[in-house]
This record gives structure tokens, C-alpha cells and sequence, in this order.
């Protein structure tokens, strides 16, 4: 998991959203419709960090979150934000739009 964690190239946009998605998928063990869902709203700061789903039959969970992957997700949604991407998941895709099963790897850049 470390190999793949560490081959994304971070001076690119798209491999930098890559990375902070794998490490809270790693983190986190969620299922790939409570990440499409997801909102960063839902990711909360602080002493101790965590992520709150909603999954299969509307069952809510809170998971804690790494220190190493809390300090990544604040950097990339600091990085989204001003990139002004408009929407509300914190990992989007091309043209503004949330990432789904179907997208490919695209990303969103402002003008």
C-alpha cells in the first residue's frame, strides 16, 4: 500500500487529488458511493479528525482519521478552494463535476 501511495507524481493536480483519495479510501475502508457522496462537510478537523458517512440503508459512521491523512485532505481542500472548482465534493472531476463510477481521470482547473 506505501508503493502505491507514494508513485503519484504531486506536482500534478489530478495525481494530487489521486493521492489524498487514496489515503482516506485506505483510511477510512469506505465504500466507493459514500466517497462519490461525499462532502466537505462531512470531514471535520481538529484534535481529533474524522470522516462522517452515510452508507448502505441510510446507516451513519464516524471514522477517525490519520494524522498523515488529515494533514493531506486540509492541503487539498485548500487547494480546491482556490482553485474554485464549485462543487461541494472535495475530490472533483472534469468540468466542475463530482467524481462518479463511470469518470474518467480528468480534472478540474479554473480559467
Amino acid at each position: 500500500m506505501d508503493a502505491l501511495i507514494g508513485a503519484h507524481d504531486l506536482d500534478d493536480w489530478a495525481e494530487r487529488r489521486d493521492h489524498a483519495l487514496l489515503l482516506i479510501l485506505y483510511n477510512t475502508g469506505a465504500r466507493i458511493s459514500e466517497m462519490t457522496a461525499l462532502e466537505r462537510s462531512q470531514v471535520c478537523f481538529g484534535r481529533k479528525s474524522f470522516v462522517q458517512f452515510t452508507g448502505k440503508g441510510r446507516k451513519e459512521r464516524v471514522v477517525p482519521l490519520w494524522t498523515s491523512t488529515a494533514r493531506t485532505l486540509q492541503s487539498w481542500f485548500k487547494e480546491v478552494e482556490l482553485d474554485k472548482c464549485n462543487v461541494h465534493s472535495p475530490f472533483p472531476a472534469h468540468a466542475a463535476k463530482m467524481l462518479s463510477r463511470d469518470v474518467s481521470i480528468t480534472y478540474c482547473r479554473s480559467a
